[in-house]
Order: C-alpha cells, then sequence, then structure tokens
C-alpha cells in the first residue's frame, strides 16, 4: 500500500487479515483473532504496527508543516536541519554508504567510516564529521543526535553542537543514540547549526569500522523521537493531529502539496495589508499556537465598508480558498472576500461568518467554520471558477452585528481579533503554512508500506 499526500485527512484505524485463538491482548482476545497488521494512529499517536511493533510505515515531508495538539493548539511538526537522515556528515567526511540494518531492523543505506582513515590526527588533520546547516541560527537552541555503532569492539568519538558541550562517549558493536546541545552553553547565536563528530583513533578498542545512521539536527533542547527519515533540508516528521474543539485524536495528517500565497500571515500591521476605514494592533492576545501574536481589526468612525485587504498583481485563473483565525471581540460578524479585474466589485468570493451563532453566509462561493478552543474560529471560503489572469487582492471584513448583514456602516467601536491568513490555489483549506516576507511551500505528506509488511503475519 502506498499513499501520497493528494488529500486534506487524518488517516485512522487500519488492520488486514487475522488468526484466530489467545493473544493476551484484551482487545483482541474479545475479537477471537489477531490481525496481522494493526495501525492504529489515532490511539498510538506513531506509525508503530500494534502487533509487531515495530515501525513498519515509510513516511517523508520535505518541509515542515502544522497540526493540532492535544491541547487544541497549532504546533509545528519537528524538522531535521540536515539533509538526509541515513547520511551522517558532509559527503567528503564519509568513508561511503553501506546496506546495513539499522536501529529500527530495516536493511537500509547507512553512512560508514574506516577508523583508519578518518581519525583525529590522521596525516596531522583534524577529521570533523559535521551535520547540520550553515547558516539560519536565530541564536535558538540546537540539539544533535546520531545512532553511531561499530564492526567490533568499542572506539571513542568526540561530539559537540555549534561547537558547545564537548563530549566523549564511547561506540560499541550495539547501536545506541548519542546526543549534544546548546542548551547551558553561552554564545549559542553562532551563523551555523552543526552537530560534530571527531573519531579518535583508539587501536586498543579493536574497531576497524564505525557505522552511523538517524542523523538529527533540530531545534530545542532535547534529541526526540522517532527519528526524522528525511531526504532534503527542513524535512518535517509525521503529523498526529486532533481535533481542535473536542481535542479528538485524528491520527496521522495526511496532505497534498499546498502554497500560503499570502507573504505575511501573522503580521496584519504590515504595509503589505492595506486598511480600509480601520486599524490594526498588533499581538494584542493569545492566538491559536498559544502565543501572544493574534492582531486586533477595529473599525473607525466613518459610514463605510470597514476592512484590511491585500492586493497582488495577478493570480491565475483557479479556484481559491482563503482562510483566517477570527475571534469576536465587539463584534462577532466578520467577512471573507477575494476580487479580481483590479477592482473590488468583481468579486469571485464574498462570505460572512456570524460567530456567536455559527453560521455561514455565502453571497459569491462557499464557506467553512471550524470551533477552535478559547473562543477561536478557522474561517475559510472557497472562490467560484473563474477563468481571467488579472490583477487581484483579497480583504477580511467586519461588519456591525449579527443582525445588519450590510458592510456599510458608521463605526462604532466594532473590532475582532485575527491570525494566520491563509490563501491556496485549491478548492478547500490545508493545515495552516505560516509566512513572514513570502510564499511558502508545505510539501507532500509521502506514506507506503511495502513487501512483507503488509499482510504478512510475524509472531
Amino acid at each position: 500500500m502506498k499513499t501520497s499526500g493528494t488529500m486534506n485527512s487524518a488517516t485512522g484505524h487500519t488492520s488486514v487479515s487475522t488468526r484466530t485463538g489467545n493473544f493476551n491482548d484484551g482487545l483482541y482476545d474479545k475479537a477471537g483473532a489477531r490481525p496481522d497488521l494493526d495501525l492504529d494512529f489515532a490511539k498510538t499517536k506513531s506509525l508503530k504496527d500494534r502487533v509487531s511493533k515495530e515501525d513498519l510505515i515509510t513516511f517523508t515531508r520535505g518541509s515542515g508543516g502544522t497540526y493540532v495538539d492535544e491541547s487544541g493548539l497549532v504546533k509545528h511538526a519537528r524538522t531535521n536541519i540536515h539533509a538526509h537522515h541515513a547520511q551522517v556528515g558532509q559527503s567528503n567526511t564519509r568513508s561511503g554508504l553501506v546496506s546495513l540494518e539499522n536501529p529500527k531492523g530495516q536493511v537500509t543505506d547507512v553512512t560508514f567510516w574506516t577508523i583508519a582513515e578518518k581519525y583525529t590526527g590522521l596525516n596531522g588533520n583534524t577529521n570533523n564529521i559535521r551535520s547540520g546547516s550553515t547558516g539560519g541560527n536565530d541564536g535558538s537552541i540546537i540539539t544533535g543526535s546520531v545512532y553511531l555503532r561499530t564492526d567490533t569492539g568499542t572506539v571513542t568519538v568526540q561530539i559537540d553542537c555549534c561547537d558547545k558541550n564537548l563530549q566523549t562517549v564511547t561506540v560499541t558493536d550495539q547501536w545506541q543514540r548519542f546526543s549534544a546541545t546548546t542548551l547551558g552553553a553561552t554564545g549559542v547565536g553562532s551563523s551555523f547549526r552543526f552537530f560534530d563528530m571527531q573519531i579518535n583513533n583508539t587501536a586498543a578498542g579493536g574497531a576497524t569500522t564505525i557505522y552511523g545512521w538517524g542523523i538529527q539536527v533540530e531545534t530545542g533542547g532535547v534529541a526526540t523521537l522517532p527519528v526524522i527519515e528525511n531526504t532534503v533540508v527542513g524535512g518535517g516528521a509525521p503529523r498526529f493531529t486532533h481535533d481542535p474543539y473536542t481535542l479528538e485524536s485524528r491520527g496521522l495528517l495526511i496532505e497534498q502539496q499546498s502554497a500560503n500565497i499570502v507573504p505575511y500571515s501573522e503580521d496584519f500591521t504590515h504595509s503589505e495589508w492595506e486598511e480600509e476605514n480601520a486599524t490594526v494592533t498588533a499581538n494584542v492576545t493569545t492566538a491559536p499556537d498559544g502565543t501572544n501574536t493574534a492582531d486586533l481589526l477595529a473599525v473607525n468612525t466613518n459610514t463605510s465598508i470597514h476592512r484590511i485587504k491585500e492586493v497582488q498583481n495577478s493570480i491565475g485563473p483557479h479556484q481559491y480558498t482563503f482562510s483566517v483565525f477570527v475571534k469576536a471581540n465587539t463584534t462577532s460578524h466578520v467577512g471573507l472576500t477575494i476580487y479580481k479585474g483590479g477592482t473590488t466589485n468583481d468579486t469571485i468570493l464574498s462570505v460572512r461568518y456570524k460567530l456567536n451563532s455559527e453560521q455561514v453566509v455565502a453571497t459569491v462561493g462557499t464557506g467553512t467554520l471550524t470551533k477552535y478552543s478559547n473562543g477561536w474560529y478557522r474561517i475559510t471560503g472557497t472562490s467560484v471558477a473563474d477563468s481571467t489572469t488579472a490583477n487581484s487582492g483579497w480583504s477580511i471584513r467586519l461588519f456591525e452585528n449579527e443582525d445588519n448583514p450590510n458592510g456599510t456602516f458608521a463605526g462604532d467601536g466594532q473590532s475582532a481579533y485575527i491570525w494566520g491568513a491563509q490563501l491556496e490555489q485549491n478548492t478547500f483549506a490545508t493545515s495552516y503554512i505560516p509566512t513572514s516576507g513570502s510564499e511558502v511551500t508545505r510539501s507532500p505528506d509521502l506514506t507506503s508500506i511495502e513487501g512483507d509488511n503488509f499482510g504478512t503475519y510475524r509472531t
């Protein structure tokens, strides 16, 4: 079975084939049968098969991504700063790759080093095996980790992270995971984000070769699991998402590739957003991600339309979905609009949302309203099909109250909180994609299970 990110959904419980008998498992014994394969992503929040307890699913995503955690907050999935989980270090610091059983029990490519070739001090040079990225460090805490083993015997290896917290570890002929972090170290704001290794020439240990797999360089002070099996810089971990209001686990989130066209999804005070008979105050209240980054959109006293809008030079002849997180303050009546042709009259989307009564009123296009915790809603609007390429824009509007559908009114203190705007060339909204200056693309979620992992009974 192969699944690529072609849908905005979470997969739940899948089981195939059965064997009868007493299996010392309450659920299986009650059913009188044991499946060959039991993938309950919603319950386990992992890729492990409940029967074999093994990781049988291969998962990759070439970017970050967001999901809803068990508290109902929008969170970022873990990402690996290093380019490839199986290729430890830069290419010129590796002896090569070899097919070998990795720590998960799967035969895959792993990195190897011939100790006589790569030990510290060879020909008077320090052979630094460096994994990570040369730039982009904002001063965050960085942690590097890797699985290591020898062919036989032992050898000592020095590891550090961003030249901080140097330590010496002993590698044996069994897979072990080693890590180093900048946590507690001074001068964290280096220009690089690296996990470094130096192999010592300890002939007394008897080892001649070291193997490495699962290199991971990440933000934060803890080496996390499972290993992000990425093949590009910034590859992301699987996302196990939840209902944003009931908090029910929804399992593994699998989505197609999508891009957020809005260049400033959270900074509504930026000049890209034009205020029209309205003002925006930044960072007024707690946003759906738990940070104090939600803005306040408020009307002025003019008798007019009250909104903020963004104008792009051109968008093509497609359907688009516009979404934003909103929370009522002194008004609970908001609207979304997309227009084309250089004028706000050529409307391809016009939808109003009554938050208190949880109603959606669509004039052009369609809309949805999803309830989140703490009074937040994610509202979405999908435009009608359009055949032109033209100057275009989108807006977030305020209305007087839920009883008045007229968008033109004399402002009298009406306001609402906003966060996380997103415009996608899509017929539905996908998970939130943050931006801070340019369009951002989230790669597709790719999952697969092949060969003997599917439908073959294992004891």
